[in-house]
């Protein structure tokens, strides 16, 4: 029997709060070798997965039936933004023949220039500015 057992059981003797029928029955069950099972070695485990808890990863088994499949795709939120919205493009350098040098640029997912809003005196509006303007 360990150490840390049988200061539990003499805790339990100690305390006064319990009956002697309470007494035995807690010390048979940290006595009993069936219920207090040892503690297995990692090298001596040979299963790691919970089978209570474990999904498999099989095709073929899914954790979710017809139904919750129906009611997961209804309730699902869509985030991804509507095509319409403005997308900030990526920064890239691009041959400015005006300038005649490589200027950065922002380039759309096709590859198009992200022109600047500019007000009436052709100066470049910013990102807040432009939102209160529309």
């Amino acid at each position: 029997m360990s150490k840390k057992r049988r200061i539990r059981i003499d805790k339990i003797k100690s305390d006064p709060t319990l009956s002697a029928h309470e007494k035995d029955s807690l010390i048979a069950q940290l006595t009993n070798s069936d219920e207090v099972a040892k503690r297995v070695k990692r090298s001596q485990v040979e299963d790691f997965k919970d089978a209570k808890n474990f999904l498999s990863t099989e095709k073929g088994k899914n954790a979710w039936g017809e139904e919750e499949r129906q009611f997961l795709e209804e309730v699902t939120v869509n985030l991804l933004p509507d095509d319409e919205a403005p997308v900030k493009g990526k920064t890239v350098m691009r041959w400015d023949s005006s300038k005649k040098r490589h200027v950065l640029m922002q380039v759309d997912r096709d590859g198009r220039v992200i022109k600047d809003k500019r007000n009436e005196a052709g100066a470049k509006i910013s990102k807040k500015d432009a939102d209160q303007g529309d």
